[in-house]
């Protein structure tokens, strides 16, 4: 369950409801999940950050921004390499490394990995008499490639496996549980579950790079394709009740992910430059959910397809004033259990800088953004309407005034802005939520339909919905040479 958050706006936890997201991760100019993206992070080469709606320039669309992440690349000089060990307290260890150079004057790899376990939140299970943990494997080759002096290639594989235990601890003094009379704290990070969560996630990645430089203009093709799959079990009956049936929800969720983009800029003109571009993904996603001992889910299913055109027009107005213009169309088809449905939208943004001097800047910027509507694939519950759990587009409007500076002869940078961002149907989600509690004199409430006893189970696990949001804010950044 892990996303991003940029100005106060975030996917999510766990994102089932299909939503694309607030802020995209780019994994070597290839949209990632983010899951994917920071189960581990190893030889890294860069990492930038683009705040506020994104779409002119790279990709999707994503109204609150970007993360850029880029791997470090094999050098044509010389061989060199890295490695770097961590071990703590909590079962810590990290060991993580890198090795590259050229293999011939036009040819050069580089060869990473990592593995890394620790014990999460620390907490055991006395009933099973073990501990939370967690281990992550991942390797990475690098190929590059300049047959021409103006043609490079980049060619990058990644494979990362991550498998977890992990235990909720308890408080409270045992009645019902087979702990009973017992008393534990928080802090005593003790469990008594009478099964392990379990999570494992399985996921390579393979990016080509290409860039061919015509002099005055320059063309670029980034490609990836990426197999994921997702695997959870997680055990409900946290107090170890002894109850007849163990509680327990499952899931499984394969994916694959294509992604194909074309870039043609212009060069170094000295007062108008510009770039388009053509992006298409294909996604394909299976989910199978299970609650025992209640039901299974039929096999879910979510394929989608996006086509996007963009270009960027930047205008050297003079040597201090400049001027940036974007646009992009995107057109949306999804297909699923849920939904037969097509979008479409246009956005774009506008900035203006002007430089007072080589240390002072000051900018406006205006940027709309969209996101699609789509449904929820592993709700919990069949009495309720599907139509309750479809969810309709997103639309926003961003405006920011901002400076950047450096004083005391560069020892000193500051940078700040001020920001107000308006969503209309804000995509939103809620979890848990059963449809009606009934009592239950034996423990926990029974969750039906009829709100009867014995009526038809029927909790929602989760489920999106739009509402109007603002997010204003303010952000600084200093950073000083003592």
């Amino acid at each position: 369950e892990q996303s991003v958050s940029l100005r106060g706006v975030k996917m999510p936890n766990g994102n089932s409801s299909n939503a694309t997201n607030t802020v995209d991760v780019y994994f070597n100019e290839v949209p990632q999940s983010v899951f994917s993206s920071f189960s581990s992070l190893y030889d890294i080469g860069q990492i930038e950050v683009l705040r506020g709606p994104q779409g002119t320039l790279r990709g999707r669309t994503s109204p609150s921004g970007s993360v850029l992440v880029t791997t470090r690349r094999p050098g044509f000089d010389v061989w060199e390499g890295d490695l770097q060990a961590t071990v703590g307290t909590g079962g810590v260890a990290n060991i993580q490394g890198g090795v590259g150079g050229p293999v011939t004057e036009t040819f050069a790899l580089r060869v990473a990995g990592v593995y890394d376990e620790n014990d999460g939140n620390r907490v055991k299970n006395i009933t099973l008499d073990e501990k939370s943990h967690q281990e992550t494997k991942s390797g990475r080759l690098t190929a590059e490639w300049r047959p021409l002096e103006e043609l490079e290639l980049s060619l990058i594989h990644q494979r990362l496996e991550s498998d977890q235990r992990f235990y909720r601890s308890i408080e409270g003094t045992g009645a019902f549980s087979l702990n009973g009379g017992q008393t534990y704290r928080l802090k005593d990070r003790v469990a008594i579950d009478p099964n392990p969560n379990r999570t494992r996630n399985e996921f390579a990645v393979t990016v080509l790079n290409a860039r061919y430089d015509l002099g005055s203009h320059a063309l670029s093709y980034i490609g990836g394709y990426q197999d994921s799959s997702f695997d959870n079990a997680l055990n409900i009956n946290l107090g170890n009740a002894p109850v007849a049936f163990p509680y327990a929800v499952s899931g499984k969720n394969d994916s694959d992910l294509l992604t194909q983009e074309v870039r043609f800029e212009s060069l170094d003109n000295p007062f108008w430059n510009y770039m388009v571009g053509a992006y298409y993904e294909r996604s394909e996603r299976d989910t199978l959910n299970t609650v025992k001992p209640f039901f299974t889910d039929a096999p879910s299913f979510g394929n989608s397809t996006t086509r996007g055109l963009f270009t960027t027009q930047r205008f050297a107005l003079s040597d201090a004033d400049k001027l940036e213009l974007g646009l992009r169309y995107t057109d949306i088809d999804i297909k699923a259990s849920a939904l037969d449905r097509g979008y479409d939208a246009l956005t774009g943004n506008v900035s203006y800088t002007h430089r007072f001097s080589p240390d002072l800047m000051v900018y406006a910027s205006y940027g709309t953004s969209y996101r699609p509507g789509g449904y929820t694939d592993n709700v919990l519950g069949a009495p309720v309407p599907a139509s309750y759990f479809l969810y309709d587009d997103e639309k926003s409007q961003s405006a920011e005034l901002g400076l950047k500076s450096n004083w005391l002869d560069g020892r000193l940078e500051l940078n700040a802005n001020v920001f107000h961002q308006k969503f209309d149907g804000y995509i939103g989600q809620f979890f848990l939520a059963a449809c009606t509690g009934t009592p239950n004199p034996s423990g926990l409430a029974y969750a039906t339909n009829e709100g009867t006893l014995g009526g038809t189970e029927c909790t929602i696990q989760s489920s999106a919905f739009n509402g109007d949001a603002l997010s204003t804010g303010a952000e600084l950044e200093a950073r000083a040479l003592i």
